[in-house]
């Protein structure tokens, strides 16, 4: 919630969210701008872990999930 909220806030960049989801997996390319296959992988993430809306459109939810999910897990 809290990370929503400064996401809210101010979005960021095509680059940062291509860069986290590289960390879960997916095969996108490394981007400064909102190109089709960044939004098609964007899309898939949302569908995945945000059924309720996929519309590949960054959003604070969405880059909220993305950084909880990369949080290295403490021992």
């Amino acid at each position: 919630a809290e990370q929503q909220l400064s996401y809210s806030r101010e979005l960021p960049s095509p680059a940062w969210f291509a860069a986290q989801l590289r960390q879960q997996g997916y095969a996108v390319s490394p981007t400064e701008t909102w190109d089709k296959p960044l939004v098609n992988v964007l899309a898939a993430f949302q569908m995945k872990y945000r059924p309720a809306r996929f519309d590949g459109l960054a959003d604070a939810e969405t880059a909220a999930l993305l950084q909880v999910l990369n949080r290295p897990s403490t021992p």
